[in-house]
């Protein structure tokens, strides 16, 4: 599986934790789980164990993967299955995942006026935001 760029001022522009990496599946030998940062991909080699249909939906638990910074759909992830001798058994390009649906809490919001010198007149309002993670690409602020 390629994924696409995280947001890389959330300090990394991995979806993957490395240091929480696993890969997980009860019907099947998974024998190495391994990312590769500068391709941003995640390889799985396994192997079913004896008796277990292979011609059935393959399902894997990916662990220390990290929800993206905004919510909604996070498309980019391709999907591809390869044989022993690395030949493409399968690919798909239009994978996408459906992302957190609520969002972060702030960290803190405080509004205040850049000027308090005088009564009735325009001053600018100062709103500061602090946010638990770093803010996504077009992420933006509805005051």
């Amino acid at each position: 599986m390629t994924t696409p760029e995280y947001y890389s001022n959330a300090g990394s522009d991995y979806f993957f934790d490395i240091s929480k990496l696993g890969c997980s599946n009860a019907s099947m030998q998974i024998s190495s789980c391994t990312f590769t940062t500068s391709s941003r991909q995640l390889s799985i080699q396994y192997r079913f164990f004896s008796g277990t249909s292979t011609n059935q939906a393959i399902t894997l638990s990916l662990a220390g993967f990290k929800n993206p910074v905004r919510p909604g759909t996070q498309s980019g992830f391709t999907v591809a299955s390869l044989d022993s001798n690395n030949y493409s058994v399968g690919i798909s390009g239009l994978v996408s995942l459906n992302a957190i649906a609520t969002p972060q809490q702030l960290d803190f919001v405080t509004v205040g006026f850049d000027s308090k010198a005088q009564v009735g007149q325009y001053s600018a309002l100062k709103v500061n935001i602090g946010t638990v993670q770093a803010l996504g690409y077009l992420c933006y602020a509805q005051v």
